[in-house]
C-alpha cells in the first residue's frame, strides 16, 4: 500500500477512535456557562484565560477557519501547512508562518511565536503530545473535540466561541448554519431520494477504492441533501467491496468523487474509463447520465472539514444530486467532466450568502 493508502488507514482509525471520544463529550457538560473564557475541554481540562487571546496558533484547519469567522483572523500568528481558508489564514501559509504539518505540529515552531492560546485536535495523538509539553511550559491550549459530524462542529464553535469572549458571535454562526441547512432539507423534502457514492480516495490501478461509509460526517451531508449513501451499511470509510459493488453498482444514480491531496488519484478520464470497463457501473444511471461530479481544492475541503462551511457542502451536495431541479453546479450530459474547485460558492444560492459572510467578504454569486 502507497503512503495515501496508508494515510487513509490512518484516518479510518482516527475516526473510529473520534467517534467513542465525542459520545463521551456530548454527555458531560464540557462547556461551562457563566464566566466568558472558562471552557472544560476534550481533554477535561479546565481552561480559563484572564482576558481574550491576542496570539493564537491554530493546528488544525477547521479549527483555523473556525477563528476566522469568530473575528479573530487578526489574532492568528501561525497555522498548518493545510490551513488555507479564509484568505487571511492563506495568507499566513503563504508567508510560511507556519508550525508543521497536520499530523507533525512541532513544538519548538510554535513556541517560537510565543502564543497565548494553542488550538488542537484532542483526537489526534501528536496534538495531544504537543498540548502535554505546551501545557508544562505554562502555555494555554484548549485540545478541541474530534470533528467527526455537524453537531461537533457546533460544539465545537461554541467552545471556542466561549474561550475567546466571542460566544454571541459563535451562537449567531450556529444559527445561521442551522437555518441554511432547514431550507435545504425543506427544498429537497419531496424530491426522490437519490442513490450516492462517495469516493474520498482511490489510486490509478484501482485497487484502492475507499467509500463513505455510515458513522461518517459525510454520510450526514448526504443525508441532509436528500440522499441515499449507497454504502451506509459500512462503518466509517471503508475500502470498496466487490461484492457490495455487484449488488448495489447498478443502482448509484449520483457518484462524487475527491482526490485527497493524492498525487497519484486518478483524473476523470481515467474515472470515465474505469466506468466503462465495469460491467456493473457502467450500468447505473450516474455513469449513464454523466452524473459524476469531480471536487479539487475548496470544494473538497468543506467536505472533508467539519467547521463552518459545513452548511454550505450540504448545499452543494443537494444542487449536485438534483442538478435539472437546483441548477447551478456544472452538468454536461455529453460526457464532458463536471469539476468543481475553488469557485464553488458560485453555485450556491444567490439569497444565501454562506459562509463566506462569516470572514466579512461576500462572494461574487450566479444570477
Amino acid at each position: 500500500m502507497d503512503e495515501n493508502g496508508r494515510r487513509m488507514v490512518a484516518v479510518i482509525l482516527v475516526a473510529i477512535m473520534a467517534v467513542a471520544v465525542l459520545a463521551v463529550a456530548f454527555t458531560s457538560g464540557f462547556i461551562k456557562s457563566g464566566t466568558t473564557g472558562s471552557v472544560l475541554d476534550a481533554a477535561g481540562r479546565d481552561v480559563t484565560m484572564d482576558s481574550p487571546p491576542e496570539r493564537i496558533v491554530s493546528c488544525s484547519p477547521s479549527l483555523s477557519e473556525m477563528v476566522a469567522a469568530l473575528g479573530l483572523a487578526d489574532k492568528l500568528v501561525a497555522v498548518t501547512q493545510y490551513c488555507d481558508y479564509p484568505e487571511a489564514v492563506n495568507n499566513l501559509n503563504k508567508a510560511n508562518k507556519i508550525v508543521g504539518g497536520f499530523y507533525t505540529p512541532n513544538y519548538e515552531s510554535v513556541v517560537s511565536y510565543r502564543p497565548d492560546l494553542v488550538l488542537v485536535a484532542y483526537d489526534i495523538e501528536a496534538h495531544r503530545n504537543l498540548a502535554n509539553r505546551l501545557i508544562e511550559s505554562g502555555i494555554n491550549v484548549v485540545q478541541m473535540f474530534p470533528e467527526v459530524d455537524l453537531r461537533s462542529a457546533y460544539v465545537n464553535i461554541g467552545l471556542l466561541g466561549n474561550v475567546t469572549g466571542t460566544y454571541d458571535k459563535a451562537l449567531e454562526i450556529i444559527e445561521s448554519m442551522k437555518n441554511k441547512i432547514r431550507e435545504t432539507t425543506d427544498t429537497v423534502a419531496n424530491y426522490e431520494k437519490k442513490n450516492v457514492m462517495y469516493i474520498p480516495y482511490a489510486d490509478k490501478s484501482f485497487e484502492g477504492i475507499f467509500v463513505a461509509g455510515k458513522d461518517t460526517a459525510v454520510n450526514e451531508i448526504i443525508t441532509l441533501a436528500g440522499g441515499n449513501n449507497i454504502f451506509d451499511n459500512a462503518n466509517g470509510w471503508q475500502r470498496l467491496n466487490p461484492e457490495e459493488l455487484t449488488l448495489k453498482g447498478k443502482d448509484i444514480d449520483c457518484i462524487i468523487i475527491t482526490v485527497m491531496s493524492n498525487d497519484n488519484a486518478p483524473d476523470p478520464n481515467d474515472w470515465a474509463s474505469f466506468f466503462e470497463r465495469d460491467q456493473f457501473l457502467s450500468q447505473c444511471d450516474a455513469v449513464k447520465n454523466n452524473a459524476i461530479f469531480y471536487l479539487y481544492g475548496q470544494a473538497e475541503n468543506i467536505f472533508n472539514r467539519q467547521s463552518v462551511r459545513m452548511a454550505d457542502a450540504i448545499q452543494l451536495m443537494a444542487h449536485m444530486l438534483y442538478p435539472e431541479e437546483l441548477g447551478g453546479v456544472p452538468y454536461h450530459e455529453d460526457g464532458e467532466p463536471n469539476e468543481i474547485g475553488d469557485e464553488y460558492l458560485e453555485y450556491l444560492p444567490e439569497q444565501n450568502l454562506g459562509a463566506q459572510t462569516f470572514y466579512g467578504t461576500t462572494a461574487v454569486r450566479r444570477v
